[in-house]
């Protein structure tokens, strides 16, 4: 699955837009500068060493993909081959689009949760929003395919589908999972949301506010990477609904033999009760319980013992095949596990 990655600033957790206005800048000093030193430019931008070389590479990025030759670097000096005009040209560009320069990984994430949101996308509809050659957007197809890591889902295209994942549905809402995942960890999952899906800013506010709801009346806790990941995922689900891509009859049985009848039953109380999800179908229901089960945060002493430590892994190995949710950090899961059963 995907590697979750951070961009190598301090404020990773703002705007990617930010990201492209260093970017813009360092281009602007090496044209209005050339042969600056990158020590210099490094002291212009106010960012260590490491930092100027991420915007090297974003720089080399947008200017390939804007048909601009890379910045040349001899010694410890900058070049590039490009005139005042064309900067401006390029700026206006990018300011009038307002887009996101995307790392490559991000990127593979959001177009596929692009194609889970929308009916039809196609390479020119991607580059044309992405803003980059369809060159680029053909390769981050080949490399969502490569990256699937579910047997039974494969990423399709038909002219009048476009592309389109294809497989069982708990299965593409895992792959979903996996790349909210990455969004969320580079900080940028709401916006980038509001920005390229039909998911609005309220509809994520809405569904956070409901999770809270569920997590005051169950009286438990929810981490708070949990409640942004269930704030993205449910609006997402609701609209998978809405298009009749839903959960199977043999889906939702699977579901139900995990969750312990009394879990289940506590947890539809409190939708019922809360009016929380209460109007979706069943069978959603059951996928909702079990991520909302997923997110729970137990509290507890950290005893371990050899053979509960067999029986913790054999569970965990069973409930991945189950493929009903995605876990990002199996070793976290697992010492959750201990202190919850450890006591007992």
């Amino acid at each position: 699955g995907d590697t979750a990655i951070r961009l190598a600033f301090p404020f990773a957790e703002r705007r990617l837009m930010l990201l492209q206005e260093m970017v813009m800048k360092g281009i602007e000093e090496i044209v209005r500068a050339p042969g600056v030193a990158i020590s210099d430019l490094q002291t212009k931008l106010n960012i260590n060493a490491a930092q100027i070389e991420t915007i090297l590479r974003n720089s080399n990025t947008v200017l390939k993909e804007n048909g601009y030759p890379n910045i040349i670097r001899r010694g410890k000096k900058l070049w590039v081959e490009l005139g005042l005009d064309d900067f401006e040209t390029l700026k206006q560009h990018i300011r009038t689009d307002n887009k996101y320069i995307l790392n490559p990984q991000l990127r593979l994430a959001l177009i596929s949760v692009i194609i889970f949101t929308r009916e039809k996308t196609s390479l020119n509809s991607l580059a044309d929003e992405l803003m980059v050659s369809k060159n680029t957007i053909a390769n981050d197809i080949k490399g969502i395919r490569r990256l699937l890591t579910r047997d039974d889902v494969s990423l399709e295209y038909s002219r009048a589908k476009g592309y389109y994942f294809n497989g069982g549905e708990t299965s593409i809402r895992i792959i979903l999972i996996q790349k909210l995942y990455t969004m969320i960890n580079y900080g940028q999952s709401e916006k980038l949301l509001e920005t390229f899906t039909p998911i609005s800013s309220q509809d994520i506010s809405d569904s956070k506010n409901k999770i809270k709801i569920l997590e005051q009346n169950l009286n438990t806790q929810f981490s708070a990477f949990q409640i942004t990941l269930m704030g993205l995922l449910m609006p997402l689900i609701l609209l998978r609904i809405q298009e009749m891509n839903t959960i199977s009859s043999n889906e939702y049985r699977d579901i139900l033999q995990i969750i312990s009848k009394d879990d289940y039953q506590r947890i539809r109380i409190a939708m019922k009760k809360t009016h929380v999800f209460e109007a979706v179908p069943e069978t959603e229901k059951a996928f909702l319980i079990i991520q909302i089960l997923s997110a729970n945060v137990i509290k507890s002493s950290d005893s371990r013992e050899a053979q509960l430590s067999d029986i913790v892994d054999l569970v965990i190995d069973r409930f991945e095949r189950r493929a009903v949710v995605y876990f990002e950090e199996r070793e976290k899961l697992k010492r959750m596990l201990y202190q919850h059963i450890g006591p007992a």
